[in-house]
């Protein structure tokens, strides 16, 4: 399975990419800038996890022109996201994310989520308890 770590947080995204290379992920780095978009097509991962950084915002754009620019056969996306209040997680959802995670998350829950999204497993429940 291939994966793109998307962060403007170089912690951040070293955290995630410490954690995947353990799963035995291929991955696939991008910053959260400019060019992601060409990126994510060229690469075609199976799934990016796109961190929302300080400006969620932001993030939610680059979901919406990426999910919209690799067709609904395209890479799944992870958001993680910035707000869990409700009103933040739906704005997660809408920009077309098919998982959502927000601060705090254990990093379980993105492995989970992950392997929800890859059918090999048979989870379909996010980590707050929401079936998707």
């Amino acid at each position: 399975m291939k994966i793109v770590i998307a962060s403007n947080d170089r912690n951040v995204f070293s955290l995630l990419e410490q954690y995947l290379e353990a799963g035995g992920h291929e991955l696939a780095c991008a910053e959260v800038r400019a060019g992601l978009i060409g990126f994510v097509r060229s690469i075609g991962p199976d799934i990016l996890v796109l961190h929302a950084g300080a400006d969620g915002e932001d993030a939610r754009n680059l979901c919406r022109a990426i999910k919209s620019s690799c067709g609904p056969t395209g890479c799944k996306v992870v958001l993680i996201g910035n707000d869990p209040t409700p009103a933040g997680v739906l704005r997660d959802y809408t920009c077309g994310a098919d998982r959502v995670l927000t601060y705090p998350f254990k990093l379980s829950d993105l492995g989970a989520e992950i392997t929800a999204l890859s059918g090999s497993g048979s989870n379909q429940v996010n980590h707050h308890g929401n079936t998707r």
